[in-house]
C-alpha cells in the first residue's frame, strides 16, 4: 500500500514551533478489516491534511471487475436477429470504500457504480443504466421479447472475425466521493472491465411444405 510521508518534528532541538501536536492512533482499514496502524504525532487537522488522506483512501481503492451473465449465455453461439439480453450479478453492484485515518481524521472515498458500457464487438456500444435485468426464463421469458433495461441485437455472424468471435467488453462506471472532514469532495471516475468472446451464427430457416 502507498504511504504518505508523515510529518517529522525534530524536539532534540530548536526548530521552528509546529504548533500544537496530538498524538494519534493512524490506521488503514480495507473491507473492514485494520491492515495497518501506529501512533504519529500531527497537528491540528486541516484541509491540507485531510486531501492528503482523501487521495490516499482514493488510491488504495480495488475495485471489482464485472461479474457478467448472458441470455442466450456467452458460452453458446448466439443468433443474428435474436434480442440478447445483458446483465451484471448482484455482487457486482454494490458500493465499495476505503477508509484512512490520521491525526484526528477519518476519510472513506466511496465508489458507487453509476452505469455498465458494453462494447459488443460489433461496432456497438450499450450503455445501461444499472446492472440491468436478469432473464427470467418460464415463466415469462420466451427467449424473444428484448430486456427491459439491457440488451443488445447482433446483425451479423463472426464468420469473417480473427478468431471467430467478437471480443465483447463491459465496464462499470463508478463514481467516487470522499467524506470525513468539511464538505468533503468528489474524485474522478474509476472503471473496472472484463473482456470475453462471443460467437454469432445465422439462424437457419426452416421451410416447410403445407400441401
Amino acid at each position: 500500500m502507498d504511504k504518505l510521508p508523515d510529518q517529522v518534528v525534530d524536539l532534540s532541538g530548536p526548530s521552528p514551533d509546529p504548533g500544537p501536536l496530538e498524538a494519534y492512533q493512524e490506521q488503514c482499514t480495507q473491507g473492514g478489516k485494520i491492515v495497518s496502524s501506529k501512533l504519529v504525532f500531527y497537528p491540528q487537522p486541516s484541509p491540507a491534511s485531510a486531501q492528503a488522506l482523501a487521495q490516499k483512501a482514493y488510491k488504495t481503492l480495488d475495485m471489482p471487475k464485472p461479474d457478467v451473465m448472458m441470455s442466450p449465455a456467452e458460452t453458446v453461439p448466439q443468433l443474428t436477429g435474436l434480442p440478447v439480453w445483458l446483465w451484471l450479478k448482484s455482487g457486482s453492484w454494490v458500493p465499495k470504500s476505503s477508509t484512512v485515518s490520521a491525526g484526528g481524521i477519518t476519510i472513506t472515498a466511496t465508489a458507487a457504480p453509476q452505469r455498465v458500457v458494453w462494447s459488443m464487438g460489433d461496432g456497438a456500444t450499450v450503455t445501461c443504466a444499472g446492472p440491468g435485468t436478469p432473464f427470467p426464463g418460464h415463466p415469462g421469458g420466451d427467449g424473444v421479447a428484448p430486456s427491459p433495461t439491457c440488451g443488445h441485437t447482433f446483425r451479423r455472424t463472426t464468420a469473417a472475425e480473427p478468431g471467430g468471435a467478437f471480443h465483447v467488453t463491459a465496464t462499470i462506471v463508478w463514481r467516487v466521493d470522499w467524506t470525513g472532514f468539511g464538505p468533503g469532495g468528489t474524485f474522478p471516475d474509476v472503471e473496472s472491465s472484463v473482456g470475453f468472446p462471443v460467437r454469432v451464427i445465422e439462424a437457419a430457416a426452416l421451410v416447410t411444405n403445407s400441401h
